[in-house]
């Protein structure tokens, strides 16, 4: 019989997440394993040691960043294996999420080329966001696709499952093993039982071993003969804290994966959070309007002192590169805040109103009137940045152009949802994943 923690059946997904068939223990000893492999694999990566590469690879590991991309793509592809081995359903959006990832990857893998290392460290952790959700939505364990809660479960994702299956894996693995030990008590049964602890405790004690023998000269000199023996017999072992790192490392993928296949899934939904938000829609329709109007007045009074000195510069009024370096230094960024500020005040007062925006048309009108405030806001930093960009092109400026196309998009997406009832938090996370990974691509020669 199946061991319930891990089964699926009778868990308390939504109907976007899939049920999946329930695969035989041994299974679970095989991912278990793979987290485990896959964890030796990522330390070492990071440390900049790919000898699990191949002498071919390992010449251009330097290149591109190789390892960090092939890793990436082998823990796809074990996960992948392993999920249609056991007949896993993939759940919405997974073919979404791979693309993104593999994207990245081979950003990553082209990376010399490209103007990846322009942007900084962003892809490498956007990489690793897209790999852990696209294995919790691989395995079952996203509920309501992509939306309002995928912040929430890229956070169940990166902390609760891998943390509370942190000793996942030896559950998986001695379940396994006892489903396989013999049933009659003998000499055979004691003698293997004896070789399998002596296994597991001898690298342990060899390592205290050698931390005594050097508190101790006289000890060392007495235990030199084991621990030079256990060295030369497992040479590939590493030293003590490389070894805690693997296995810290591979506990946590272990964790991750085992975790996803678990029946207690992520408790929050969609339909909940609404509910539990329900005690806070206590402002009244007065206060939300004041706000609004007070903050539509702001813009409207910035909007009629800027469109003179914007007009100038689409003119042909160009001023000198550093004086455009500048500003695009301190505009550009700061009118992504404002927009970005102005979209979490309309989320605020939606959220946080007695009764939804939509419902009240005064409210709509203010919240149209924000909406519209963020595509001009748009409208006025594309306009400039399309001047110093005759400057040339660089990260910064490259991430500015990004943040004005995700804020244009975001924008006329809340505008949408208030005049009907959409979907809009999916797709402004889809288009955002999907912009980002095509700026990644950029060619290096079109950089400054």
């Amino acid at each position: 019989m199946e061991n319930n923690k891990f089964e699926g059946a009778n868990s308390t997904l939504c109907s976007s997440a899939p049920k999946n068939s329930l695969p035989r223990t041994g299974s679970y000893a095989t991912l278990a394993g793979i987290g485990l492999a896959l964890g030796v694999m990522y330390v070492e990566t990071m440390l900049n040691n790919y000898v699990w590469l191949g002498d071919f690879f390992s010449r251009y590991s330097q290149c591109g960043q190789i390892g960090i991309s092939l890793f990436a793509l082998l823990f796809v592809g074990s996960v992948e294996i392993w999920a249609r081995c056991t007949h896993r359903k993939a759940a919405k959006d997974t073919g979404f999420w791979l693309a993104v990832t593999a994207a990245l990857a081979v950003a990553h893998l082209a990376g010399g080329h490209t103007a990846l290392y322009w942007i900084g460290p962003l892809p490498g952790v956007l990489l690793h966001c897209a790999a852990v959700y696209w294995a919790m939505c691989r395995l079952g364990a996203v509920q309501e696709g992509t939306g309002a809660l995928t912040p929430v479960e890229l956070l169940w994702g990166f902390v609760v499952l891998p943390f509370g299956n942190f000793v996942g894996w030896i559950a998986a693995i001695g379940g396994w093993i006892l489903r396989r030990w013999p049933r009659k008590k003998g000499t055979g049964k004691t003698l293997l039982a004896v070789v399998l602890g002596a296994v597991f405790a001898l690298p342990v004690l060899v390592w205290a071993a050698k931390l005594l023998a050097g508190a101790d000269p006289a000890f060392g000199q007495m235990a030199w003969g084991l621990v030079h023996w256990f060295e030369h017999l497992f040479t590939f072992l590493p030293d003590g804290w490389r070894l805690t790192v693997w296995l810290l490392c591979g506990c946590w993928l272990s964790g991750l994966l085992l975790g996803c296949c678990r029946q207690s899934q992520n408790p929050i939904t969609l339909r909940g959070m609404e509910a539990g938000m329900q005690p806070l829609r206590f402002v009244p329709g007065a206060a939300t309007a004041t706000v609004l109007a007070m903050f539509c007045g702001l813009y409207l009074l910035f909007f009629a002192v800027r469109l003179g000195s914007v007009l100038g510069l689409v003119q042909g009024a160009l001023p000198d590169a550093a004086a455009a370096a500048e500003s695009a230094r301190e505009g550009f960024f700061q009118l992504c805040v404002v927009a970005g500020l102005n979209l979490a005040v309309l989320a605020a007062a939606s959220k946080l109103n007695r009764r939804p925006l939509r419902q009240v048309k005064p409210l709509r009108a203010l919240g149209l009137a924000l909406c519209a405030a963020n595509l001009v806001f748009a409208a006025l930093a594309g306009s400039e940045l399309a001047v110093y960009l005759r400057f040339g092109l660089t990260g910064k400026r490259l991430l500015a152009g990004y943040g004005i196309a995700v804020t244009a998009i975001w924008s006329a997406l809340a505008l949408a949802t208030l005049l009907r009832p959409r979907r809009a938090v999916r797709w402004a996370i889809l288009t955002a994943a999907a912009l980002f990974c095509a700026i990644c691509f950029v060619p290096l020669g079109w950089m400054a």
